[in-house]
């Protein structure tokens, strides 16, 4: 069974090749926030993905295709050619933090920043805070 099979079969959703269980299968699938311009940090991702260091996950959009953090750890786990670990936001934590801005969308934001603090604030999920904390 792959791994995107495994994640449906323990309760995950698929979605054209990106499972909810917490890995992106597909790199390419995922829509980076911004460019990875940061070629030091970039080097630094593609070692540790390399070296099977434990990075922190990617949060992502509930469409499970749309990346609010990660730009950088996207583009490393493509170099390295491993699966991007990532958090899907549930629907309730989107609207909370678009609520909390008072906005549409998280891309109506007014930073990558505030999209990041405001579903920080929000989210009761201690591993979604745990995954910001380098964001805010």
């Amino acid at each position: 069974m792959n791994e995107n099979a495994r994640g449906v079969a323990q309760g995950g959703r698929s979605l054209g090749g990106v499972c909810t269980q917490g890995w992106c299968r597909r790199r390419s699938v995922l829509q980076a926030p911004h460019r990875a311009t940061d070629d030091s940090k970039l080097a630094a991702l593609v070692a540790a993905y390399s070296t099977g260091e434990t990075v922190p996950p990617v949060i992502v959009e509930p469409n499970g295709f749309v990346a609010i953090t990660g730009s950088h750890r996207i583009a490393a786990a493509e170099i390295a050619d491993v699966d991007v670990p990532m958090l899907i936001l549930t629907d309730a934590d989107y609207t909370a933090a678009c609520d909390y801005l008072g906005i549409d969308s998280l891309g109506d934001a007014v930073d990558h920043e505030e999209q990041c603090r405001a579903i920080y604030h929000t989210t009761d999920r201690a591993e979604v805070k745990a995954a910001l904390q380098d964001q805010i």
